[in-house]
């Protein structure tokens, strides 16, 4: 499967040709253009993940081009990489000014350098696309949980652990006249009563030191035009990330005090009063009968006062049993207060929570004066607060904990449990992917390690490590998705087990909806989450869900790339530590030894220790030093290295040499990696026949030579003999 588009701008069409096999031997999928025009289209028509630009075109510079796409009004301007054949610092600057990742130039390693730098650059595109997405659904979650404050109409504050307000919900203009900017960064003492000032300070210690929790104390409080009013104060220590503060919730609790204070002056009065209440309130006998209520609880309820008037309060409450009610009562009797939350269920038969606060007033009938305030959606914040809170820390944990354990199906279990946690499933298995993404290998379980025996005896077979023959079916429904849901196991497994094992599992177990959470790389699926969960259950935060994977694929994919690395590296070293020829690596620098192989610790006579305490001059003649770097310049630019040269053995033998040399990375350092072939023998053997062969010449020269010469002198004896009409006088053999 491939992986990102790459377009690659170059007007050598040679060169173009050269940088498309390369990149597509690493698997990505290439366009070309010899021109910005053409260029400039295919990113209109394609939308490339990246450019390799060159910077020198037909038709434009490099810097003419992105500034045309600017003002093509492209959605995205790709990122782009700048080739070039000048090392020009200053057009560096230019185009990194403009955006570039990277600026290569055009040498002898500039496809070593192309092999290297586009996959990271790609990978660090990858990762910022990823950060933005993350940072996407982490706004999206805050915009929930301020669509959850700003909805109520109690305040909602955060103070640092000064005590200076760092953030208010809206509520606080309607309470203090303050809006949420002008409050910001004052002291939360700004806005208690001068009488309570050093209560509060105490209190807001207790909860930041101490982590003891303010439940629902009254304060009275300064509003910012100097009035005051009284509100009733939750408060808890928050440290989400580096803050260390507290999260206070504040309700007016002025009209309840009110009421409080006109009961004892007139129940009448009371009464027309606590019916425009906006908390609910009742009278309640000590029979537990319901003997008075306000509109306000009815409107909670559902119930007509009627409906009210006829029932006991164990009718309404939902978790207080008929002995907590009258241990209540008793507690009022000798204290006259008393406050806790309840669920109380509404004539519909839904439930919501209240915040009751009970008074006790004897009187010939003892009576209950109860104020119900609906405290549902305040739930619902601290709810889904500490469920994020907790979920993504979870997360994050876990997330960070993806590093080198020495034991890998450690990290599958703790993959596996916490999407479980996250999600709410029952039961869970992870399945790692072949290479090829077909076929799978079970590495995990959760809910069901406990009962494996009884599940392998129902299926017939361990499912832990079992490897699963690949699904058309199933891997089309899971494709192009991170969360897939079926509606059965019958569904999900109609490939891999009989209908009837499928039955056996769902009745067991009690299985209803099952998902698969596809962990994929580039659009390649590297494994899964096969999540099962009760009947009438079903995925829980999704968005939460998705950033997750997210880390477990990036876990996934650098496990699988050290486990090739280190198979490549282990193929390296036993041809390199094994190799009959001599071999070393020496620091292009500084020319030191980085590693030497045994041929090469038998053929010089040095330990390796020794070789790693020398550099290459130290094998050297005096006379050749000069030359070295001019040989390691060659070598880089791809021309044979050293060819012929010489070394000095530690027994001080003279040893001529032939080097074969390839330049290499070693710990981020440019090395030379070279091969030494003794060629001694030879160039003595070879020296000994050229010898020979001058003593044959020297040899011919006095014999062979000078015997044709004196035949030619014959000839032109003969030849004037017979022009002078007379006979010839030496007979010369052909």
């Amino acid at each position: 499967m491939t992986k990102e588009k790459i377009l690659i701008v170059e007007d050598d069409e040679g060169l173009r040709e050269l940088l498309i096999e390369a990149l597509e031997n690493l698997e990505y999928t290439c366009l070309s253009a010899s021109t910005a025009n053409e260029a400039k289209q295919l990113c209109i028509d394609y939308q490339p993940f990246m450019i390799l630009l060159d910077y020198q075109l037909p038709d434009a510079t490099a810097k003419e081009f992105i500034v045309d796409l600017e003002n093509a009004e492209l959605a995205v301007i790709p990122p782009f990489v700048l080739t070039t054949g000048q090392g020009d610092e200053r057009i560096a600057v230019e185009m990194m000014k403009l955006g570039a990742r990277d600026y290569i130039i055009k040498d002898s390693s500039f496809f070593e350098v192309i092999r290297i730098v586009i996959p990271k650059i790609i990978l660090d595109i990858e990762n910022e696309q990823k950060l933005k997405r993350s940072e996407e659904a982490l706004r999206q979650s805050e915009e929930k949980f301020r669509a959850i404050v700003e909805q109520t109409d109690d305040l909602i504050a955060i103070s640092d652990s000064k005590g200076n307000v760092i953030y208010a919900s809206t509520a606080i203009y309607n309470l203090f006249g303050w809006s949420p900017k002008e409050v910001s960064g004052i002291p939360f003492t700004d806005m208690v009563d001068e009488s309570q000032i050093t209560e509060a300070f105490t209190d807001f210690q207790n909860i930041l030191f101490n982590d003891i929790p303010l439940k629902g104390k009254e304060f009275k409080l300064r509003r910012k035009d100097g009035s005051s009013f009284y509100g009733e104060i939750f408060g808890i220590r928050f440290q989400p990330d580096s803050l260390n503060g507290v999260l206070v919730i504040i309700h007016d609790v002025t009209e309840r005090k009110n009421y409080l204070e006109k009961i004892r002056l007139s129940e009448e009065k009371s009464r027309k009063i606590l019916q425009t209440a906006l908390d609910g309130f009742g009278i309640i006998n000590d029979k537990r009968e319901i003997v008075e209520v306000n509109d306000s609880i009815c409107k909670m309820t559902g119930f007509s006062p009627s409906e009210l008037l006829s029932m006991r309060i164990e009718d309404l409450d939902v978790d207080e049993s008929v002995e907590d009610m009258d241990a209540h009562v008793n507690s009022l009797a000798k204290k006259n207060s008393d406050r806790f939350e309840t669920r109380i269920k509404r004539k519909d038969g839904s439930i919501f929570y209240v915040d009751v606060s009970l008074n006790y007033m004897e009187s010939a009938s003892s009576k209950v004066f109860a104020f119900l305030r609906d405290i549902t959606k305040q739930k619902e914040t601290e709810t889904f607060l500490r469920t994020s809170k907790e979920l993504l820390q979870n997360l994050l944990d876990k997330t960070s904990c993806f590093i080198e354990t020495g034991n890998v199906d450690n990290e599958y279990d703790n993959m596996l449990s916490s999407i479980c946690q996250i999600t709410g499933a029952q039961y869970g298995s992870f399945n790692l992917y072949d290479e090829n993404g077909r076929t799978f290998t079970t590495k995990s379980l959760y809910g069901l390690e406990l009962v494996i025996d009884k599940l392998t005896a129902l299926m017939g077979f361990n499912p832990l490590n079992k490897v699963w023959n690949y699904d058309a079916v199933r891997e089309e429904k899971i494709r192009d998705r991170i969360i897939t849901e079926f509606k059965s196991f019958q569904e999900l497994t109609a490939f891999a087990l009989t209908q009837k094992i499928s039955v056996v599992l769902e009745d067991t177990f009690g299985i209803g909806s099952v998902y698969v959470v596809r962990i994929a790389k580039k659009n390649h699926t590297v494994g899964d989450f096969t999540l099962i969960f009760s009947p009438g259950k079903k995925l829980e935060n999704t968005e939460i869900t998705e950033l997750y994977v997210n880390q477990a694929a990036m876990y996934l994919e650098r496990e699988s790339a050290k486990g090739k690395l280190q198979e490549s590296e282990e193929k390296y070293r036993y041809l390199f530590e094994f190799n009959p020829q001599p071999m070393y690596i020496f620091d292009q620098e500084t020319l030191r030894f980085i590693e030497v192989n045994d041929a090469m610790i038998r053929h010089y006579g040095y330990s390796k220790e020794e070789f790693l305490k020398m550099t290459l001059k130290d094998l050297k003649l005096p006379d050749d030093v000069p030359y070295l770097f001019e040989q390691i310049d060659q070598a880089n630019k791809g021309i044979k290295y050293g060819q012929v040269s010489r070394h000095i053995l530690k027994s001080k033998e003279v040893i001529t040499i032939e080097v074969t040399a390839i330049p290499v990375f070693s710990n981020g350092r440019k090395a030379m990696h070279c091969m030494v072939n003794d060629i001694t023998e030879r160039v003595r053997a070879e020296s000994a026949l050229y010898q020979q062969m001058s003593e044959m010449t020297k040899f011919h020269n006095l014999t062979v030579d000078r015997e044709l010469r004196m035949i030619e002198l014959k000839k032109e004896v003969n030849n004037l003999l017979v022009n002078l009409g007379k006979t010839e006088k030496y007979e010369i053999v052909k």
